[in-house]
């Protein structure tokens, strides 16, 4: 793509000397390279507002957690238990 870009620039640079002199052929690629680049700026530096949809914050439900707890405690002493 670099070398595509570096053609074109010559090839422009060609079609305005022909035209105008170096300083004006040199005047407006630079100044269509700049803006380029500015609107590349502009794009990269635009932040897009991120919508969060709005969820009510989870609460913890400790009593499922110690009943698991529990169950899984008094599992694992049957088995103990059995040997």
């Amino acid at each position: 793509m670099a070398f595509g870009v570096a053609f074109l620039t010559v090839a422009a640079w060609i079609a305005i000397s022909i035209s105008a002199d170096p300083f004006t052929a040199a005047l407006i690629i630079g100044s269509v390279y700049t803006g380029i680049g500015l609107i590349v700026l502009a794009f990269a530096f635009h932040k897009k507002p991120h919508a969060r949809p709005s969820t009510p914050p989870q609460t913890a439900n400790y009593g499922a957690v110690v009943e698991s707890f529990i169950n899984g405690f008094a599992a694992g002493s049957t088995v103990r238990h059995r040997k």
